[in-house]
This record gives structure tokens, C-alpha cells and sequence, in this order.
């Protein structure tokens, strides 16, 4: 599903969530629309005068949230949904969900392969990117080239970053690990947990054991909360990215 669509309204998305649940699907994910002309070009065709409020989105992502939890489904991480049954759920209780960029899965540890123009594939300690023009990809694969444009190998700083970014997206708790002391990152992250401490007061996060619980309020604004824990994200001078909620 996706919410802030052009000439969407609250009103027409509570009639999706509907039709939705007449399907009676396992699980779903419910996403933002992101608009970002800038970068992706044909965007430029939709009027942004069409396009709901950021009052309008946040009410859309909260009544998603209400109907389905009221419906008998779990709030899973930031944007899915499943039934009680279903594994996700099940993970979710376990505390042992984990998310890649396909998404929430009860898998760790596996490496993805991106196939096709712009995918990214995932590994233990590299992301890369392949080529996103089609023309481009399609001529670098047809000569027997690779076809990966950018990648990122993770450092051990990264990696600790990375457990603690996607904890706190999956099992809703944000700790430091105690592998953060014997790679000198400790104070660091410990400053950036300190600066979730005005979400306390919002009751998006309660403290416990040294760290925070995300509340269920809070779960809707994960992306906010890892914000402090992302090294690189106050060096995206000039980048855009499309909204936390």
C-alpha cells in the first residue's frame, strides 16, 4: 500500500484499507509515496499542489495503523503488517525479526544479489549498487561488464551502527552493544543515545537497561530515532530524501 498519493485523501484511503482487508492478505507493507522530481524525472508530471499535507500523510499512516492493529494484525517494524500467526509476528515476539533492503524477514545473515538496473545487493560487509539508466545497465551486461556503478564497504564502526540501526527498525529497542567499547566507537554512541532523550519526553521511547524501548507511538517514527546513530548522514550535503513519515 502506498499513502500520499496525488488527489489521495484520508477518506479515499480508509476505502482502500477496506478492500484491503476484504483480501484478507497474511501480511502487507504500507509505504510513503516519496516525491522527489529532482531525481526521478517523470515525477515532474504531478502537480505537488495535488499532493496530501504532511498532516493529511501522518493521519493517513496513523488510521492504516489503527485499522489493521484493530483487525487482528501486528504493527511489524515501520511499515508492514502481518497476521499473529504469520512468522513475522512470531519473530517480532521472539525479538528476533530482522530487516534487508527486500524488507522485514526472520532470516539473518543472508547476502542478496540485486538483478536489473539500480538494485543493491547486500552482503556481510558490502553494499553495491548496479547501474541505474536501463540503457546503460543493459549495454554494460550485453559486453560481458559489470554492471555495478557504487558500493560501500562496512568497517567494523559500520557494522556496529548497522546492529544498532536495525535492532531498533525490527525488535523496537535501541542498545549499544558491548562490542562498541573494544572498537573505541562507545562514547559516540553513547552521545547519540543521549540525544533521544527530548523523544522521551514526547513518549515516543521509555529508558530501560541503559537503553530505550520504542513505544507504540514511537514505532511511527523509527526513522526519526535512528537518525542520531547514521555517521554519514550530516555529510548528505544537498542530497534529498524522501519524508520520515
Amino acid at each position: 500500500l502506498i499513502y500520499g498519493l496525488p488527489l489521495q485523501t484520508r477518506a479515499t484511503w480508509s476505502r482502500t484499507l477496506e478492500v484491503v482487508l476484504s483480501l484478507s492478505p497474511d501480511r502487507l507493507a504500507c509505504f510513503g509515496y516519496a516525491h522527489l522530481p529532482s531525481r526521478i524525472k517523470h515525477q515532474k508530471a504531478i502537480h505537488e499542489e495535488d499532493l496530501p499535507s504532511p498532516r493529511e500523510r501522518l493521519g493517513m499512516l496513523l488510521d492504516a495503523n489503527r485499522f489493521f492493529t484493530a483487525n487482528g494484525y501486528s504493527a511489524i517494524g515501520m511499515d508492514h503488517f502481518a497476521k499473529p500467526e504469520d512468522e513475522l509476528s512470531e519473530a517480532i515476539r521472539k525479538g528476533n525479526l530482522w530487516r534487508n533492503f527486500m524488507g522485514y524477514t526472520t532470516n539473518r545473515g543472508m547476502e542478496l544479489i540485486g538483478l536489473g538496473c539500480s538494485s543493491i545487493s547486500e552482503f556481510k560487509n558490502l553494499f553495491v549498487q548496479n547501474l541505474t539508466p536501463p540503457e546503460t545497465y543493459d549495454a554494460a551486461i550485453a559486453s560481458g561488464k559489470w554492471a555495478v556503478t557504487r558500493g560501500h564497504a562496512l568497517d567494523p564502526e559500520d557494522c556496529i551502527r548497522k546492529q544498532i540501526i536495525n535492532h531498533l527498525m525490527c525488535n523496537l529497542e535501541i542498545m549499544i552493544p558491548e562490542t562498541a567499547q573494544s572498537n573505541g566507537v562507545h562514547s559516540e554512541l553513547t552521545d547519540a543515545l543521549d540525544s533521544l532523550k527530548p523523544y522521551e519526553a514526547e513518549g515516543l521511547v521509555i529508558a530501560k537497561n541503559g537503553g530505550y524501548t520504542v513505544t507504540p507511538f514511537g514505532q511511527l517514527f523509527l526513522r526519526n530515532l535512528a537518525m542520531p546513530f547514521d555517521r554519514y548522514l550530516t555529510e548528505q550535503t544537498g542530497a534529498t530524501f524522501s519524508r520520515t513519515v
